[in-house]
């Protein structure tokens, strides 16, 4: 191996040995080993502008002879390579003096005066011809004696009459080819170099320098390839590349113990070190990060000045920078984030542009290294520690040795313990059988379900003799009275005999065990129904009877607690949705209503503006009772119950829906003496009304028919309870409403209170209101019964336990009479940032000072510094890292004496028990009004 090592300047060409002014004639295996020749040597044109023949011809007559030729060669070149050979300067020496001769007389014959060689007329013509003749011949001639002689005269033949090819390998690549301690090349890519040439046979001149001069060569057309050549798109216009023996992905390397490093994004006002004109600077430049780039000279530069702490990291491919720190000891120095995008490094041998022989000579040695495994061998040596491939080590083979030969030692034991526990079992099973057999005569007499030993009597009819029979089988058959012997037929013994040769003799027809159920008909037997099960033992047929006459009954028992069930499951199911979306719903009306208020206050009094907010201070209360609505209906909030009269109640509605329906339909009210009273939610009660009578008008259509809604007191009682088992025992306030509508099929009636269950066309309805109904009425202790028949018209019955005290209500109070404060300081904390800007605003304007935050890390943090800042808390229930009731534990811990209010858009009792434990002051329920928040806040400050 011969290895030349670059500087930075030219190099000068090699002497040429004895024989180098030999002329070389051109073969197909050595035409591309010339021209590669001719690119490194640059010898000077005979001419100053000459032909290419004689351009090749010249460098063939200086280039050093490397094997024989065939002297047919020459024969084939023009007359313009044989002037130029035969010109006395350029002819070679060695040869026949008749060459030379002959050389001469040609080039004499080219050099004379232009007059001799002119004629008219066909003279002229006569003597062009002979000339051309003559001078074919004479080219013919000399070229065949200078083969001739060129062939006698030329050197033996080396032994070795490969090619010699220089090749451009780096000094500073560490791992891939670098400098070793000994001064020689070391490194991933010049190992599978020296392997390739091994298994290849190809002899290489290794030429040595930096990366830029070794690059600079190869593109100067001095070397014929590179080991270690990174493939980009701009290289593959110049030169030609194998298939990559190592695909690297890019990383930002960092140490261990600065803020994590994720991607680009974070490298912006960090000092980056990569390469000039490196790949890793063109990404940081294509994203904007020119300011963060700092140069350095190597990889090893720049890990070192990393973990000197001089920068904050590094652009190079993962594996480089692993081998790198690994090879200089920097623990502290690893890749971080993920693999860079667009950041791919390929390396591959590069050839020179148009040099196919080489090409595929390295690609077959790349792919010869690979199957017999020398690849991986390399691939360990250098990147193992860091980047190790799978792989089994001597270790894993012989504990898997010694696994198997402790398997077979447990099986073979195993094998000889069953062995011998079977000829124990063999012995045992002796006396088990005949200890079995009086266990079965026992078993047999006296089991539970009807045992049957029948032997097949007759086909047509179907008829079976009795062997044995226990004395449930004859109780379910009728024969208790007079058990029949061994031998009776079965067929005629009683009418569920016969019944049941009919059905074994089918059973039998058929392979195998069977199982059918056999009703036997009113007045036959008390047992009513049986399953019977047949199955073949050998001849015989045993036949087992089971008595489900009680589970049948129990089934038709509970058939109608099951119908009741299945709708609640389905409501619930409806009920999980309902309840994420009025939680969110309140958020949204908190910062409408916090927002209007904040308007109200900014505007001067008798603006215009304020019936504007009013209104939308009235439809944010009127979605604040839906929102109420839906929580009820799902079970996350109970409904706010009050003592009120159902007619008000019931005559608002009717008065609203008289002015909306034909005058064709008759609308009638039936209060109850006494004005009777219930405790239920307005809100609520008013949409199940309405609800119910606008179906009941729908259902009327455009014909002619009456609305009746009448009050009446009923006890319930047991009967009553037995059809609605949600009642209790009592005086109930019953509201009856019927229609003469079309009425509903019993299959309509089933399915009515189901979620999204509608007869409606599309885009008419959306199969909800009945189920809220439902909900609201389980919600109120109440019940709901419906009857109706197709074309007689529909009752609905509502239940609402009776109560004797009066209503009262509160009408809602605005902003203007929230109380104000004295400048006390106020944390406030939610998850929603609307909602956190609105009442940190409210707040303000009622004369607080507010510390508003919408993480509760950060005002735990805060609190944390100094509690004693702090006059009051008001944190949101529901919120992300902690929950509300979390902080205010936390809090209470520092400062115990706090007032704290809780916020919660509906809060379950295990919370609101929860937060009478840790000392909650005052429980709001979102959505947050200024005087709502306002009054709350005055309260617990002064200790109200």
């Amino acid at each position: 191996m011969r290895v030349v090592r670059f500087t930075g300047s030219r190099p000068t060409p090699p002497a040429q040995p004895p024989h180098a002014t030999n002329t070389t004639a051109i073969t197909a295996a050595h035409a591309r080993n010339f021209m590669r020749r001719i690119r490194a040597t640059r010898p000077a044109p005979v001419n100053s502008r000459p032909s290419s023949v004689v351009r090749t011809m010249s460098r063939i007559v200086r280039a050093p002879s490397q094997t024989p030729h065939p002297p047919s060669s020459l024969a084939r070149l023009p007359d313009a390579a044989i002037s130029a050979l035969a010109r006395p300067a350029r002819i070679p020496p060695g040869l026949p003096p008749i060459v030379t001769s002959l050389a001469a007389h040609s080039r004499s014959r080219h050099t004379m005066p232009r007059p001799l060689r002119m004629a008219s007329g066909s003279q002229f013509f006569r003597r062009f011809h002979r000339r051309i003749l003559r001078r074919f011949f004479l080219w013919q001639l000399v070229a065949m004696f200078a083969a001739t002689s060129l062939a006698q005269t030329a050197p033996a033949p080396e032994k070795n009459s490969t090619p010699l090819t220089r090749i451009g390998v780096f000094t500073d690549n560490y791992p891939f080819s670098f400098t070793g301690p000994s001064g020689q090349p070391e490194g991933f890519a010049v190992d599978l170099l020296a392997a390739i040439e091994r298994t290849m046979g190809l002899r290489l001149e290794r030429v040595t320098g930096p990366t830029d001069v070794i690059t600079a060569a190869f593109h100067d057309y001095r070397l014929e390839a590179l080991q270690s050549f990174a493939q980009t798109p701009a290289r593959e216009l110049r030169a030609d590349f194998t298939v990559p023996y190592l695909s690297m992905a890019g990383s930002i390397f960092a140490r261990k113990n600065t803020p994590p490093i994720r991607n680009f994004a974070d490298l912006r006002g960090r000092r980056v070190m990569v390469h000039a004109g490196s790949l890793g600077e063109q990404l940081l430049r294509a994203s904007g990060l020119e300011t963060s780039i700092v140069h350095v000279e190597s990889v090893e530069q720049a890990l070192r000045k990393l973990d000197a702490g001089e920068n904050d990291a590094t652009l190079v491919s993962r594996l480089t920078g692993l081998a790198t720190a690994h090879q200089l000891g920097l623990e502290n120095i690893a890749p971080v984030g993920e693999p860079v995008p667009g950041y791919a490094v390929r390396y591959c041998f590069g050839v020179q542009d148009g040099d196919r022989e080489l090409l595929a000579q390295l690609n077959e040695g790349l792919a010869i290294l690979q199957r017999t495994g020398e690849f991986e061998r390399i691939y360990r040596r250098w990147f193992g520690h860091v980047d190790p491939l799978p792989g089994y080590s001597a270790l894993h083979i012989a504990l898997a040795i010694a696994a198997g030969l402790a398997l077979a030692l447990a099986i073979a034991i195993w094998s000889f313990l069953r062995q011998r526990r079977l000829h124990e079992n063999i012995a045992a099973q002796a006396e088990a059988l005949r200890a079995s057999e009086e266990r079965y005569r026992g078993v047999f007499e006296t089991s539970q379900e009807g045992l049957l030993l029948l032997h097949p009597a007759g086909k047509t009819p179907p008829d079976f003799a009795l062997e044995e029979i226990n004395q449930a089988a004859a109780n379910m058959l009728g024969l208790d009275r007079s058990p029949p012997l061994p031998g009776t037929s079965l067929r005629g013994l009683t009418p569920c005999c016969t019944d049941c040769c009919d059905l074994l003799g089918q059973a039998l027809a058929r392979d195998g065990a069977s199982v059918f159920e056999h009703t036997t008909p009113p007045g036959r037997s008390t047992h009513t129904a049986l399953r019977v099960s047949v199955t073949r033992i050998g001849p015989r047929v045993l036949v087992v009877l089971s008595d489900l006459t009680e589970t049948r009954r129990a089934e038709e028992r509970l058939r109608t607690r099951e119908q009741q069930l299945r709708q609640n499951q389905k409501l619930e199911a409806l009920g999980t949705l309902a309840g994420g979306v009025a939680h969110d719903f309140n958020n949204i009306l908190t910062s409408i209503l916090g927002n209007a208020d904040i308007a109200g206050l900014d505007l001067p009094p008798g603006s215009s503006v304020h019936a504007q907010l009013d209104e939308i201070r009235a439809a944010s209360e009127r979605a604040r009772q839906l929102v109420r609505q839906i929580l009820t209906f799902t079970r996350h909030a109970e409904a706010r119950c009050e003592t009120l009269c159902l007619t008000p109640l019931i005559e608002e509605c009717l008065r609203f829906l008289r002015a909306s329906v034909r005058s064709s339909i008759t609308i009638r009210h039936h209060p109850a003496p006494g004005a009777p009273q219930i405790e239920a939610d307005a809100t609520q009660i008013h949409q199940v009304i309405m609800n119910l009578c606008t179906n009941a008008v729908h259902a009327m259509g455009d014909t002619t028919g009456s609305l009746e809604v009448t009050e009446d007191i009923l006890t319930v009682t047991q009967e009553i309870i037995a059809q609605h088992p949600q009642l209790a025992p009592g005086e109930f306030v019953r509201i009856a409403i019927r229609d003469t509508g079309c009425g509903m099929t019993p299959e309509v009636v089933q399915r009515m209170f189901e979620p999204f269950f509608t007869t409606k066309a599309p885009g008419q309805g959306t199969g909800l209101g009945l189920s809220v109904v439902h909900g609201i009425m389980q919600n109120h202790r109440g019940a709901i019964t419906v009857y109706s028949k197709p074309g007689q018209g529909t009752l609905f019955h509502l239940y609402f336990p009776l109560k004797t005290r009066t209503s009262s209500s509160q009408p809602p109070v605005f902003a203007s009479g929230a109380p104000r404060g004295r400048g006390q300081r106020i944390l406030f904390v939610d998850d929603e940032q609307p909602i956190v800007r609105a009442a940190s605003q409210l707040l303000t304007r009622l004369g607080y000072e507010i510390s508003a935050h919408h993480e509760v890390t950060a005002a735990l943090a805060e609190f944390e510094k100094t509690p004693s800042a702090f006059a009051l808390i008001v944190t949101d229930l529901t919120m992300p890292k902690m929950t509300g009731l979390e902080f205010i534990q936390r809090a209470l811990a520092l400062r115990p004496e706090l007032p704290v209010v809780l916020i919660s858009g509906f809060m379950n009792d295990t919370d609101l028990a929860r937060a009478r434990d840790l000392g909650v002051n005052r429980v709001l329920d979102k959505p947050l009004t200024l005087s709502a928040l306002g009054r709350t806040v005055s309260e617990c400050l002064n200790g109200r």
